[in-house]
């Protein structure tokens, strides 16, 4: 760890001139001061102080929500871990701490999560980070490819359609049972959800789509497919069809085979 006053990293400070044409370079610009290339050395590395298990979050969702309605909403659906603690660091984003890294990774893998159906995207956090360097573009589901021909349902085939999907989709299986491929996959916040996948079979011979659905998926436009709001919202309005439908639907929510084993 650094020792105080910046000594023991290898490398001396800055003279205010080097400091400065360091600091031109990386801002692009030719007329900075003595005084505003001179930094100000903290030594804020926290040597012997205990590890922190932490995740940032943001919840998308138009209107301002309050950290305890946050709170009130997580809390029990991470399973009320002992030691949970949220605070606010902005606009209905937050950083949860939690007690240990066993509870912390749950909650990372157990995505996606909800407040009233609203998407809450996690991002991994360090306090050193800036507000600047969070990135909530990402979010992490369940996917199922339905209706597949039944010479594609090995491990070889689905793992190439799982990437179809998303190149670093992970626990690719398909469910016999149920009859779809399932595999973890991330999507952009920024783009619409996929609604198919398209494969060309040369055993087949034709080009068919095969539909996704996704599951737990939270609130989603029907009109441009992104998540954060609704069509009602939408400032990139779709057309509807002849049917007056608009370009996504309720088909892109994965069916619960939990609730549906409780009702039989």
């Amino acid at each position: 760890m650094a020792s105080p006053s910046g000594q023991g990293r290898g490398k001396d400070p800055l003279s205010p001139r080097a400091a400065r044409a360091k600091l031109a370079e990386a801002l692009g610009k030719l007329d900075i001061t003595d005084e505003e290339a001179t930094p100000l050395v903290l030594d804020d590395a926290d040597e012997g102080m205990p590890e922190k298990w932490l995740l940032a979050g943001k919840v998308l969702h138009r209107n301002l929500l309050h950290i305890q309605t946050i709170t009130n909403a997580l809390r029990p659906a991470w399973g009320n871990p002992r030691g949970l603690d949220f605070k606010s660091v902005g606009e209905n984003t937050f950083v949860a701490e939690f007690a240990n890294k066993r509870d912390r990774d749950r909650v990372w893998q157990g995505a996606p999560w909800h407040v009233s159906k609203h998407a809450v995207i996690l991002s991994e956090f360090d306090e050193c980070m800036r507000p600047s360097e969070l990135r909530f573009d990402r979010l992490q589901m369940w996917a199922r490819v339905v209706n597949l021909p039944f010479n594609l349902r090995n491990e070889k085939w689905c793992a190439a359609i799982a990437k179809q999907i998303d190149e670093h989709a992970t626990d690719v299986n398909f469910d016999h049972v149920n009859g779809y491929l399932r595999a973890r996959v991330t999507v952009e916040v920024s783009k619409p959800l996929r609604h198919w996948i398209v494969i060309e079979s040369a055993r087949r011979k034709s080009v068919d789509p095969y539909d996704i659905q996704y599951e737990n998926i939270p609130h989603f436009c029907f009109s441009c497919g992104r998540l954060g709001h609704s069509d009602l919202y939408c400032p990139t309005p779709g057309t509807r069809d002849a049917n007056g439908d608009l370009p996504f639907g309720k088909g892109l929510r994965a069916s619960d085979e939990r609730k549906k084993r409780k009702l039989q």
